[in-house]
Formats: C-alpha cells, sequence, structure tokens
C-alpha cells in the first residue's frame, strides 16, 4: 500500500479510489459494532476493508482512499460514501471506533455502481468526490460532499468521520463498511504538534537446550526476521521522518547470530539499522540495556542495571550501530513502581546518570484541573520519586499506542486511526504560540509491519498538523509544564513490577558464581560474555516470571557445563607405600581455554608437609595438570582423602574428588611391637622345647 497525491489547481475534491478486488484476503476494518466492515452470510472474510488512503486534504488536494471488496460481491454492487460532522473531543471520537459515528451526515453521495467506474492504478475502480465547502458549494463537476462549513474562517479545519458501505445493487442494508477520517486542513499550522514516536526493533528472548552457551539464545523466526528487515528499510527509504529507535541490543546480536536462508535478510537489518544511526538528529537511538528490563524491578538485585546497560553498550557497539552521546533517556515500556528511585539511584551511582524519562501516562497521577483542562498532556514534567530525588519526565500517551495494535490486519484502518487521532489532538489549541506534543510508545508486542510502516511515515512526512521528532528533539521543542504541572508523581494504587525474593536471590546468587568463574577464566574467553548474555537475558520483561526462572535456571545448567570441563584424577584410588611420600592428584581439562585456580586437599587421617595442602595459581592449560602434595599417614590402610579446586576468589568450586589413599607402610611402633610379639613367641616355644627335653629324659632313666 502506498500513499498517493494528486495535485490539483481546482476546488477542493474529495478523490475516492476504490479498489474492488473480488478473491482478495481482507480483514474487518473495525471489529465488532455497526462500524466494522460487515460480512456477507457465506463467506469467510469482510465485505470490505480498507487498504490505503492519503492522511490529509487541503484545498486544491485530493482525498484519495482505496477500498477493497471480499469474495462474492454481487454484480451490480454499489459504492456510498457518507461524511459526519467534525470531531469536538475524543469521547465524541473514541464512540466511532466501534460504531457508526453519531449524529446526522453532513453529506453522502449517490450510490455510485462499481461496474461503471474507471479501473485505478491497482485494478480497482475509482471514485473522485469533490469536497465543497459552503463558499464553494456547487462548484465541482463531479459528484461532491459538503462539509457545511465556511473555509475564510478557518472553521472547516478539523478531522470528519467518513464511513464508506458497500450496498447490493437493489438495497436491502449494506455488504460491508467501515469507518475512517478525513482530516481538513485549511493551512499549514505554524505551531505544529510536536510527535515522537519510539519504533521498537527488539524480538522476544527465547532460550534453547543447547549446551553451547553460544546457542543459548535462539535466534529471531523468520517472520521477526522479515518484520525487523521490513521496518529498517521503511525508515530508510522515509529519511526525512526524524523517529527514535529503541533498538534492543540483544535483538541486534541475534540478527547477527542468524545463519541459513534468513542471514541475508538480518545482517542487511543490522547493517540498515548502522545506518541511519550516523545522524541521531534524524533517527536517535538512545543508549539501551541488553534487554528492556523494569529499572524498578530489578532495584533489588541493582548490580544487574550496570551490568545489563555495559553489555548493551558493547553488543550494541559490536553491531555498527551508534548510540545517542547525549543526555541519557529511559524508556519505560510497561507500568512502571516506587522501587524506579532506587533503579535510577544506582545508575547514578555508577556513572550511568539518567536524566530524562519517558513512563506511560496510566503511570502518572492526573494533573490537577486549570487552565489546560480538556487538552491532552503534552508538556515535558518533573517526576518526583521520593527521597527528594527528581528527574525530568515525559508521559507516553497510551491511548493513541493504543492504536498501533487496534486491527493489525487491516493497518491502514490503524494508520488512519493514528493520524486522526494526533490531529485532534492537535486541533485542541491549533494556534497556541508555545510549542505542545506527545511521545508514543506502542504496546508490548507490537510488531513492525512494512505496509504499517511505510504509512504511517508517509502520512507524517511534509504533514501540516503534525511535526515528527526525536525524544531529543521533543525535550528541546517541548517546554516543561508551568507550575501547576510542573512536578507530578507516581500514581498510587499500585507497586509496578517486581521480583519475588526468590528469583531476587538466584540472580545475585548466579551473579557471583558467574563472577567467580571469571576470575578462573584469565584470558576472558568468548564463553564469559555468552553465559553472562544469558543471565542478563532471563530479566527481560518479554518473559513471564516463571520464565525468568527458567532462564536463570538455564543459566545455571551451561554454567555447570563448563565446569563438567574440568575434572580430578580419574583414578580415585592412590597407593602410597611409605608412611612419608607425595600423594599424585592429577586434574584433568577438556575446556579449550586457560583456567586458573586454587588446589584444596584435605583429609585427617594424614599430617600434611611443607609447602602445604592449599596450592593457589594452579593453571590449567593442557590436558592433564599434576600436582602432588607432600602428606605423612597417620596409620595405614584406606585413607579417604578429599580434593576441591576452586575459583581464585574461592567463591566457586570448578571440580571436587573423594579419593582413597591406600597406605601400605608400616610405621616404626607397630615393627618393635611385631618384635616383641616375636620374642615372647621365641621364649615361650623355647621354655616349651626345654621342658620337653627334659620331660623326655627323666621318663627314659625311670624305664632304665
Amino acid at each position: 500500500m502506498s500513499l498517493r497525491f494528486a495535485r490539483s489547481t481546482g476546488p477542493a475534491l474529495l478523490a475516492l479510489v476504490v479498489s474492488v478486488t473480488p478473491g482478495a484476503a481482507l480483514v474487518n476494518a473495525l471489529v465488532g459494532g455497526t462500524a466494522g466492515a460487515l460480512t456477507p452470510p457465506g463467506h469467510s472474510g469482510p465485505a470490505l476493508s480498507l487498504v490505503d488512503q492519503s492522511p490529509w486534504v487541503m484545498p486544491g488536494q485530493p482525498y484519495r482512499l482505496e477500498v477493497a471488496a471480499g469474495p462474492g460481491t454481487p454484480p451490480g454492487a454499489v459504492v456510498e460514501v457518507t461524511v459526519y460532522d467534525k470531531l469536538t473531543s475524543h469521547s465524541g471520537f473514541a464512540q466511532t471506533l466501534s460504531s457508526t459515528p453519531s449524529g446526522d451526515p453532513l453529506d453522502h453521495t449517490a450510490p455510485l455502481a462499481l461496474s461503471s467506474l474507471p479501473k485505478g492504478q491497482d485494478g480497482g475502480v475509482v471514485v473522485a468526490v469533490g469536497v465543497e465547502t459552503s463558499s464553494d458549494a456547487g462548484s465541482s463537476d463531479t459528484p461532491a460532499l459538503n462539509l457545511n462549513c465556511t473555509s475564510e474562517t478557518d472553521a472547516c479545519a478539523g478531522v470528519y468521520p467518513v464511513v464508506v458501505s458497500l450496498q447490493r445493487p437493489s438495497g436491502g442494508g449494506p455488504l460491508g463498511r467501515f469507518t475512517t477520517y478525513l482530516t481538513y486542513v485549511e493551512a499549514q499550522s505554524n505551531e505544529r504538534l510536536q510527535f515522537a514516536w519510539v519504533v521498537p526493533a527488539s524480538t522476544p528472548v527465547s532460550f534453547t537446550a543447547a549446551t553451547d552457551p553460544a546457542r543459548a539464545l535462539a535466534t529471531p523466526a523468520r517472520a521477526a526476521i522479515n518484520a525487523l528487515a521490513g521496518l529498517a528499510q521503511s525508515l530508510h527509504s522515509n529519511d526525512s521522518v526524524p523517529v527514535t529507535v529503541e533498538a534492543v541490543p540483544q535483538t541486534l546480536q541475534s540478527l547477527q547470530a542468524v545463519r541459513g536462508p534468513g542471514a541475508p535478510s538480518a545482517k542487511e537489518a543490522v547493517s540498515t539499522f548502522g545506518s541511519l544511526s550516523t545522524d541521531q538528529q534524524l533517527h536517535q537511538f538512545p543508549p539501551l540495556p541488553y534487554v528492556s528490563v523494569d529499572a524498578g524491578a530489578l532495584a533489588g538485585v541493582s548490580t544487574e542495571l550496570a551490568a545489563q546497560m555495559h553489555e548493551g553498550a558493547s553488543t550494541t557497539h559490536n553491531a555498527g550501530v551508534t548510540t545517542d552521546p547525549g543526555p541519557r533517556t529511559w524508556i519505560a515500556n510497561g507500568t512502571v513502581g516506587s522501587g524506579l528511585d532506587t533503579g535510577l539511584s544506582f545508575l547514578k551511582a555508577h556513572r550511568l546518570q539518567v536524566h530524562r524519562l519517558v513512563l506511560p501516562d496510566t503511570d502518572v497521577a492526573p494533573l490537577n484541573s486549570g487552565a489546560n483542562s480538556g487538552r491532552t498532556s503534552s508538556s515535558p514534567f518533573t517526576l518526583a520519586l521520593g527521597h527528594g530525588a527528581t528527574v525530568l519526565a515525559a508521559a507516553s500517551n497510551t491511548e493513541v499506542a493504543a492504536h498501533f495494535t487496534d486491527d493489525t490486519a487491516d493497518p491502514a484502518i490503524e494508520v488512519s486511526r493514528i493520524l486522526a487521532d494526533l490531529a485532534l489532538i492537535h486541533f485542541e489549541a491549533p494556534n497556541l504560540d508555545e510549542a505542545r506534543g506527545i511521545v508514543v510508545v506502542p504496546p508490548a508486542g507490537w510488531t513492525p509491519q512494512s505496509t504499517f510502516d511505510n504509512e504511517l511515515l508517509a502520512g507524517l512526512a511534509g504533514n501540516p498538523n503534525i511535526e515528527a521528532t526525536t525524544l531529543d528533539g521533543y525535550f528541546s521543542a517541548v517546554q516543561p509544564a508551568g507550575a501547576s504541572g510542573s512536578t507530578r508523581r507516581l500514581a498510587s494504587g499500585g507497586a509496578g513490577p517486581t521480583l519475588s525474593a526468590s528469583l531476587a536471590h538466584q540472580i545475585s546468587t548466579a551473579r557471583l558464581r558467574l563472577s567467580a568463574f571469571d576470575s578462573a577464566a584469565p584470558t576472558h574467553p568468548p564463553v564469559l560474555s555468552q553465559l553472562d548474555n544469558a543471565l542478563l537475558a532471563s530479566q527481560s520483561t518479554s518473559l513471564t516470571a516463571s520464565a525468568q526462572v527458567d532462564g536463570v535456571a538455564n543459566f545455571e545448567r551451561l554454567l555447570t557445563g563448563q565446569l563438567s570441563l574440568i575434572d580430578l584424577s580419574s583414578n580415585r584410588t592412590i597407593t602410597l607405600t611409605a608412611r612419608t611420600g607425595a600423594i599424585p592428584i592429577t586434574i584433568l581439562s577438556n575446556a579449550p581455554y586457560t583456567v586458573t585456580g586454587t588446589l584444596v586437599v584435605t583429609g585427617n587421617k594424614f599430617e600434611f608437609l611443607a609447602p602445604g595442602s592449599v596450592r593457589r595459581g594452579v593453571v590449567l592449560n593442557h590436558p592433564t595438570t599434576p600436582v602432588r602434595i607432600q602428606a605423612q599417614a597417620r596409620t595405614s590402610g584406606d585413607l579417604p582423602l578429599v580434593a576441591t579446586f576452586k575459583s581464585p576468589q574461592g567463591g566457586l568450586v570448578v571440580a571436587h574428588a573423594e579419593l582413597t589413599v591406600r597406605s601400605t607402610a608400616t610405621s616404626a611402633v607397630g615393627i618393635v611391637l611385631t618384635a616383641l610379639a616375636l620374642a615372647v613367641l621365641l621364649a615361650w616355644w623355647a621354655r616349651t622345647w626345654r621342658a620337653g627335653r627334659k620331660s623326655s629324659r627323666s621318663a627314659r632313666e625311670t624305664r632304665g
């Protein structure tokens, strides 16, 4: 779908391009309510849906609208276009999202037979409908709609609901219909609404069952790769429209790791993001944590926030993407809580100070009623965080953001609603001297779609009411609120996301174990970063609480796999033939990197001789590393011995074994006792022998 503007020097025309393509894949333009596209009985798709439209109409410009008809459209079907009075409130706009606009129509066209209309460039049919005001009524030679206003007084400017319906030739009600919007602009505003669109470029975190830490995080699915590649290309093609790109570092990393058929698209996406990031005034790339996290939820394990930011910076740099060097802005993609103060304070203590904050407007206490009552909140403000801490903040507009996922199968409807809502906010106070603006962060789970991206970007380019800008541009152009709204607080009634005490403890323990393992691998092999990434990824807000627990368990499994590469002597029985000697212990290593640590040997049946039973600085850079421990056995027999190889810091057991030392040596005491026993035995034997000989001699004498 593309936006097409047909220039005209005559009266303002509403050029309705109706592309009727039987058999096209269509989805309801509005789900539920009479404003939605109707589906005839026996047909699976809607009878009519929006494909494309011009985002605004100015005098001398046509309004172009393209629709598609569903399968089974009967011959002789007709199209009718109805325009309603312009909207004056957001409640009125909300009513049109789910039902036919209220009030009587301003005007409507006569039924126009599809078969009699010329074909358009996309194979449909074209209907040109003039848009007239009271001052130029009757000036058009084509079918016309009258807005019933006087253009000279600027009373015509505004957002008008338009209902397009497809009807049977014999009457009896519409086959299908939808509501879209006509934004009529008399002239470009002197002070356009500043619109900062934060564009997420991310994929959900997913873990694999691989034992290799390099493959612990799943690469994106082919559909996600194509979506991000399309987004990058859309931003490149519409490079006159400033936006803020929230390029999550782990997503960039996962795109670089893609292999197979999706690799070219993935690498092209990363390359394009890198090119876009060279001009931060046009495409702002704020520094981000490795994965999307909640600063308040991680406040209990605050060391992780610094780790997230440092790894995020490194990963983004390795992907060739430049980040904004200016004031740091933290973008909260979901509900925040009271722990936000602790999280931001921790970042400040680690020289990662957050200068500006963007958070959902639902998380900020409402403004006091006053001069701005009835207007959409549009200015930055000072947010009080507690303990005297404050931060400059902007409230992202969740009502406009909701349109990003209103009807994902019909992106033209989504875009029409977004642009109409933005125009309506502008028309709340169109002639102020100071700039007004809003920030919009799409809801969690929003996925880029090329058709949507191109439509919205094209609708922002040169828009007479809306000026697209980056977050930096918004904070620079829109002045903070006045005294009545200069300081605001977080909304009460919700603590925001938190980590359970159990999960926080598991993360802290895992971090300590990883730090200890880091000290045992002095050459800093890639596996350290891979394990770190697995632990950081487990904290992603894209994961449920149970999935976060599984993520930490996955990290522990990967770390255990690395530790299993180190083993102590496979021969668990050692023979010691002398009372004093060297006990040989062999450390086996299958690790493809050098490991250092401390060998500790314990056993209460031994007395360990110099240099002792603790050997520090043992270096494992060969498959086998022998270590000899001088010891003296206290006794003979099978004697237990425990050998432990620890990290240099001592906080991680790398390998552990229970050995048996078979002592065959005899002690001096044993020898003496044995000698005495033999002497006693010999003495007894001698006495017995002499007594026997004497008895024999006496017996012979008696017989003789």
